[in-house]
This record gives C-alpha cells, sequence and structure tokens, in this order.
C-alpha cells in the first residue's frame, strides 16, 4: 500500500517523483485547471493518486502534502541559489505553466 510505500527515504522519493508526475499529467490533460485545493484525507486509504482532476479543478489529498513540502522546498532553494528552477532530469516530471495562466487557490471550509 502506499503507507508502507512511503517507509524509507528512497520510497519517499518515489512516492513524490509518482505525484510529481500525477500533477503534471493532470495539467497536460487539462490546461485549463483554474482552482487547485486540498481534499481532507489524513491518510492514504487507497493505493490510487492523491490527485484528483474534476473538470477544471485539481484536488490534492492532504496527506501527501508532507511527503510534497520537503521537494519543493529544496527545489525553491535550489532555484534561489543557482537562478535555476529544474535540473535536466527533472524536467520530465513538471509540466510548463504558462505565466498568463489564473489558478486561483480554494478556500478550505469552515
Amino acid at each position: 500500500t502506499i503507507k508502507k510505500m512511503a517507509e524509507s527515504e528512497e520510497e519517499v522519493d518515489v512516492l513524490v517523483q509518482r505525484v510529481v508526475k500525477d500533477i503534471n499529467n493532470a495539467f497536460k490533460k487539462n490546461p485549463n485547471i483554474d482552482e487547485i485545493g486540498l481534499i481532507p484525507c489524513p491518510e492514504a486509504r487507497y493505493n490510487r493518486s492523491p490527485i484528483v482532476l474534476v473538470e477544471n479543478k485539481l484536488g490534492v489529498e492532504s496527506w501527501c502534502v508532507k511527503f510534497l513540502l520537503p521537494y519543493v522546498h529544496n527545489k525553491l532553494l535550489l532555484f534561489r541559489q543557482r537562478k535555476q528552477w529544474l535540473d535536466r532530469d527533472d524536467q520530465e516530471y513538471f509540466y510548463d505553466v504558462q505565466p498568463s495562466q489564473n489558478i486561483s487557490v480554494a478556500d478550505s471550509p469552515r
């Protein structure tokens, strides 16, 4: 299962690459995504992607954020230090979102 899959550092890397690839594929499938939000889900319940695409809305199950944040943080630090966002090996995992796209972040339910 996904919970067991993310126990070692190598397994976390594989999980993060898979989730980033799923996000990339969602933007390729629908370049008109206009909203990104978190889906409250404290743990992985099924062995499936935590990325959900419904019409122009992209959802990310909240359990995977703890794995994604360090990865994104490291990429941002590399960008600040080197002014380089991606290594050639990483480019296949990211979709080039045009800066002119207006993507809003969904408000969390209160």
